[in-house]
């Protein structure tokens, strides 16, 4: 272990041009307000959420660490189930303030701090790390190695890392499917490793178009770096609707959804030294 965690401190140190990051920051900032709108797609709490809260599971009594935080939907939720402690962390200010004016608003104990993902140190020992799409904003696969050992170094041993990433597994043409649902994209024809894929989701009511883009890595990349951090098992896990979903808009509704998800769940477990 001495041997990796030198070779993971000359990558923070000599760490690519972050100007790319550093947009992202401003970019999230002034679309904060609206990004919380999309909360409101239906897609979100019935699929994205069911799914996801569905692999963390059972948090009473757990240390978590919430990276991309966001404005704390999450985060929030990690608490009233039963969380000893929760950490929420994110890169932009906004969204940061956004979760602080809820936790003033209606105290739960939560520590929220601004960091990038990518030079986040070791800021303790949790039992549970998880995020939503942070992975998806790696624009490099040394980003990528890079978001992975911080999460590492923050899980305690037997920890688990939970997540939710974009993942394209369909063809480009069908992804004019998911426009029912408020979202757009738009895919290369031949998509390679970090290429960019521009998202649009529309807020509800208003219709208001949320841009931002993700970046695109292949699975066996993604395990290749779990792996190489010292991740021992690693599962990848299929979207599912919530029964109220399916009872509020029925299966069919949800079917283009679940045969074009863009989103994966993923599970890697820190070995007990």
């Amino acid at each position: 272990m001495g041997k990796k965690l030198g070779k993971f401190r000359t990558l923070n140190q000599h760490f690519p041009d972050n100007r790319g990051i550093l947009s992202m920051t401003a970019h999230y900032d002034r679309i904060a307000h609206l990004y919380v709108k999309t909360q409101d797609l239906p897609y979100r709490p019935h699929i994205e959420e069911y799914t996801y809260l569905q692999i963390i599971g059972d948090v009473a009594g757990l240390s978590v660490l919430d990276l991309a935080c966001g404005d704390g939907l999450y985060t929030r939720q990690f608490k009233e189930k039963g969380a000893s402690r929760v950490v929420g962390v994110d890169i932009s200010p906004k969204m940061i303030e956004l979760a602080r004016e809820q936790e003033n608003e209606h105290p739960l104990g939560i520590e929220y701090i601004v960091k990038d993902a990518l030079e986040l140190g070791k800021i303790g020992e949790f039992d549970r790390v998880v995020s939503s799409y942070l992975l998806s904003y790696a624009q490099t696969r040394s980003q990528l190695l890079q978001m992975s050992w911080q999460i590492f170094l923050n899980l305690k041993p037997g920890g688990c890392f939970l997540s939710i990433n974009t993942d394209y597994q369909f063809p480009h043409a069908e992804s004019s499917r998911l426009k029912k649902y408020g979202i757009a994209f738009k895919l290369p024809a031949s998509i390679q490793e970090g290429d960019a894929i521009a998202f649009t989701l529309k807020t509800v009511g208003d219709r208001q178009d949320v841009k931002f883009n993700n970046y695109y890595f292949d699975r066996t990349t993604y395990e290749e770096v779990f792996q190489e951090v010292g991740f021992s098992e690693i599962h990848w896990h299929q979207v599912i609707v919530s029964p109220e979903g399916i009872k509020e808009k029925g299966q069919e509704f949800w079917q283009d959804f679940l045969d074009h998800p863009i989103f994966v769940g993923i599970e890697c477990l820190k070995p007990r030294e």
